[in-house]
């Protein structure tokens, strides 16, 4: 699954992951595009631009998110035990 549809993929994930990128404000939504678009178009896309200000923003949140993945998986193996 890849993230060209977040809005389904958030659907589908508790609430505490959906408010680490959130996209209520016009510069949240755009900085979350930037983040979904970066895998490919910065690779491919010589117009792909992102500042040093907007690209901390988004590894704090990718931090974040990190540490709740890790945290949940954590829990799940925990059931396994």
């Amino acid at each position: 699954m890849g993230v060209s549809n977040p809005k389904r993929i958030f659907q589908k994930i508790p609430s505490r992951f959906c408010g680490i990128f959130p996209r209520e404000k016009k510069k949240e939504k755009r900085l979350f595009e930037l983040l979904r678009k970066a895998y490919k178009d910065s690779r491919f896309n010589k117009k792909y631009k992102i500042t040093k200000k907007e690209l901390e923003y988004l590894a704090e949140r990718v931090k974040k998110l990190r540490r709740l993945a890790l945290n949940k998986c954590r829990e799940k193996m925990k059931e396994y035990e």
